[in-house]
């Protein structure tokens, strides 16, 4: 679907280069052994091709936050999750920054006013 996206959406025929993160490693991997001739180059940082016992505990951690909202409904939601959703970003905060964003307070460079903004107004 996201080649098909690629070639006929954006009309990009050969990328100098496929880049991703986290699970987007694996989507580099795939994209390098199926389309060959297309990726001539991958990128893949900060994954692997094989998921992690530690990962999938941070992702069930992750999943249950949002499956505890009870908009979630099984996954067949008539409204967002909300709840949920800001539930797993708040997870989620502390595997998508470095120790050091928050010491230095970067997310004020982002125009933040404190850590609880952020948390609330990022994610």
């Amino acid at each position: 679907m996201q080649h098909k996206l690629v070639m006929e959406r954006f009309g990009i025929e050969q990328p100098a280069l496929v880049t991703g993160w986290s699970i987007g490693v694996g989507q580099n991997y795939q994209w390098a052994m199926s389309y060959p001739e297309m990726v001539p180059k991958i990128a893949p940082f900060r994954g692997s091709a094989r998921t992690s016992l530690h990962n999938i505990v941070f992702l069930e951690g992750v999943k249950a936050a949002l499956m505890a909202d009870d908009a979630y409904n099984g996954g067949w939601y008539d409204e967002q999750p909300t709840k949920g959703l800001h539930a797993m970003a708040r997870v989620y905060a502390g595997w998508g920054f470095s120790q050091a964003f928050y010491w230095d307070e970067v997310y004020r460079e982002m125009g933040h006013s404190s850590l609880e903004d952020f948390l609330v107004g990022f994610f």
